[in-house]
């Protein structure tokens, strides 16, 4: 099995929690207000990875294998990708108090597009053109699994956009420092800089009673632990060993795994073309495989 194919593989994994994960964040978003129920998830998240960092810094330091130098590129990779990722995960779920699950899947996933040109212009990578094939497809793919529905924009499409944005500056910079640097400290790092920058406007702006932090209790611990810890490790770890194109595709997953979800959980009824679209996806990540 190739480098880049064990890191797709992990990506997939993350796209697959990531999915059922947009279930959990609108049920969390109906009870909780947006900027208050992501600092309690990234806080959450936060407090289980600076553990495991802690645990795992401690045996490496025991065995005489603590690099303090990738421990320095961890820490200043996770400020850079905390900042995107604490913006954009905040984006995403004010978004989602007014765009459709499927609309807000289809705009998130633009990263697909975003990722690519990025890499071109300020990475001076040469993309492969199956690569450029893949992204068409996976277009294609979201746009069908979505029911194309991407009429009458508002200020949530706009937010939605930015969102795609500054996840594909994520992506981009996780593949700069992930093959140097500790993938769970990175992420540690990442979530405690996006609890904070979560809880700032949450304790200004926002209110919630007991009551609703206990309706919002298992989305809590789904996005926190699953979403936030476990996937977004993962990710910093798939990075590590994949092309950040392929990449983008593998966790672009997430909209497929978000239609399946909402037909398991939500008892929502996915149609021919979404079922099209999800092959069409699968297809696309294997061409980059």
């Amino acid at each position: 099995m190739s480098k880049n194919l064990k890191g797709m593989l992990l990506l997939t994994g993350a796209a697959v929690i990531w999915g059922f994960a947009f279930v959990a964040q609108r049920q969390g978003g109906e009870a909780l207000p947006p900027f208050t129920f992501t600092a309690v998830r990234s806080s959450l998240g936060a407090v289980v990875l600076v553990f495991v960092t802690l645990i795992t810094s401690r045996i490496q330091m025991d065995k005489g294998t603590f690099d303090r130098e990738r421990a320095r590129i961890s820490l200043k990779g996770g400020i850079i990708a905390g900042m995107f990722m604490g913006a954009a995960i905040n984006l995403q779920q004010v978004a989602m108090v007014t765009v459709p699950a499927g609309k807000s899947g289809f705009l998130t996933a633009l990263y697909i597009v975003i990722v690519p040109v990025l890499s071109v212009l300020f990475m001076k990578r040469r993309v492969r053109i199956r690569v450029w094939i893949a992204v068409f497809l996976a277009v294609a793919a979201l746009y069908l699994i979505t029911g194309g529905g991407l009429s009458s924009p508002g200020a949530g499409d706009v937010l939605l956009v930015g969102c795609a944005f500054l996840f594909a500056l994520q992506i981009l910079t996780l593949s700069l420092v992930s093959p140097n640097g500790y993938p769970v400290m990175i992420t540690a790092v990442e979530f405690v800089l996006t609890a904070l920058v979560s809880w700032v406007p949450a304790l200004l702006f926002e209110k919630a009673s007991p009551g609703a932090y206990a309706d919002a209790l298992l989305p809590i611990l789904y996005t926190g632990i699953m979403s936030s810890a476990v996937a977004y490790g993962l990710q910093t770890a798939g990075q590590a060993l994949a092309e950040p194109e392929g990449a983008s595709l593998a966790m672009s997953l997430e909209a497929v795994f978000a239609t399946f979800g909402g037909a398991v959980i939500l008892g929502e009824v996915m149609t021919i073309p979404e079922y099209s679209g999800c092959a069409l996806m699968f297809f696309a990540v294997l061409l980059c495989g």
